[in-house]
C-alpha cells in the first residue's frame, strides 16, 4: 500500500489481497504513522519482479496503535509479508530496476 502518486515503494510488501484501510490494518498491523489516509488517498499497488531482489519472508506480527481514534488498540497481524533488505530504493537504486508496477487500486475508508 502506497500514498497515491508515490514513486517508489517502501521497505515492506506483501501478498495478501486487502481492499480496505480496516484490512490493511487488521491483516497487516499496519500504524497510521505508516500510512495515515489523512494525509491523501491510500492506492494498493501490484508490482511484477523483472530482476531478482533480496527479501525475507514472513509472518505479520502484532502491533500496537500509537496514535488516532484506535490508539491503544493491538492490530492481530497475521498476513503475510516481505521486507526489502540490501540496498533501499532511491535515485541511485530505483525500484524500476527490479519491479515494474502493473496495478493501482484506491482502497477503500
Amino acid at each position: 500500500v502506497e500514498n497515491k502518486g508515490q514513486l517508489q515503494p517502501g521497505t515492506w510488501a506483501s501478498k495478501e489481497g486487502v481492499s480496505t484501510v480496516e484490512e490493511l490494518r487488521e491483516k497487516l498491523s499496519v500504524l497510521e504513522a505508516w500510512k495515515n489516509e489523512s494525509r491523501g488517498e491510500l492506492m494498493l499497488v501490484e508490482y511484477e519482479l523483472i530482476s531478482p531482489l533480496n527479501v525475507r519472508d514472513g509472518q505479520v506480527g502484532p502491533q500496537v496503535e500509537e496514535t488516532g481514534i484506535n490508539k491503544g488498540k493491538t492490530y492481530s497481524g497475521g498476513g503475510h509479508q516481505y521486507e526489502f533488505v540490501g540496498k533501499k530504493f532511491s535515485e541511485d537504486n530505483p525500484a524500476s530496476s527490479y519491479m515494474k508496477r502493473i496495478n493501482e487500486t484506491p482502497l477503500i475508508k
